[in-house]
């Protein structure tokens, strides 16, 4: 389908081999998968399935499904750039607590100062995204 349906059969089919060919995403695009920069799928430790935000129309507007993940996207967090928070820091798997990316934020809040207070890193407690 897609894309894979305008490719020549030697392009999967090396050599005339059309048995026990792999149909793993990554076994004919490994190559794409290490040269993505943006994100860079390894350092951020994308996996290697590419059907999970590629389909056969092509790489360009992958996108994941958040709401189909245990951290669905709301508010200004769907309107996030992908890699401001799968870095290679979080490994492709960032932490779904608040702080671990707001904590300069909760840090920084003065009326009320929440650290002074003892407010917790929760901030869904009292903001939404």
């Amino acid at each position: 389908t897609g894309r894979h349906a305008e490719a020549g059969c030697g392009a999967c089919h090396e050599n005339g081999e059309y048995k026990k060919l792999e149909t793993a995403c990554v076994s004919c695009h490994l190559a794409d998968y290490e040269a993505t920069t943006s994100p860079n799928h390894a350092a951020t430790g994308i996996g290697k399935e590419c059907s999970v935000c590629h389909t056969p129309k092509g790489w360009p507007g992958a996108r994941t499904d958040h709401s189909q993940t245990q951290f669905p996207l709301t508010g200004k967090h769907a309107k996030a750039a992908c890699s401001a928070c799968h870095t290679s820091e979080s490994q492709g798997k960032p932490s779904t607590q608040c702080v671990s990316c707001h904590k300069a934020n909760y840090d920084a809040a003065s009326n009320p100062n929440h650290l002074a207070a003892g407010y917790p890193t929760g901030c869904d407690a009292c903001h939404t995204t």
